[in-house]
């Protein structure tokens, strides 16, 4: 990390973990990607003509968001945890 990223590491270390993950971890990555695994593995598996029904696309893409709070939870923890043990490792020094 460099000066830059070290300042910018501490203001997001002052909203907290919580927000971290929710925003970084969640919106930003989990949700996205949970929606593209959902809708490509069945456009994948089944073709584009199963989503012929707004009730088809409504319940993937509601697997879509559950999916990716999962992955997001996941993720924003694993990151938060990284940038934060790299942070500390720099302000020792």
């Amino acid at each position: 990390m460099n000066c830059k990223q070290l300042d910018r590491w501490r203001k997001i270390r002052e909203k907290g973990k919580v927000k971290y993950i929710l925003q970084h971890g969640i919106l930003y990555w989990g949700i996205p990607m949970g929606i593209f695994i959902v809708f490509f593995s069945t456009i994948k598996d089944d073709g584009i003509q199963y989503f012929s029904s707004w009730i088809i696309i409504a319940v993937h893409f509601i697997i879509g968001i559950l999916y990716g709070l999962i992955i997001g939870t996941v993720y924003g923890s694993f990151s938060w945890r990284l940038n934060e043990k790299e942070w500390l490792k720099k302000i020792k020094y």
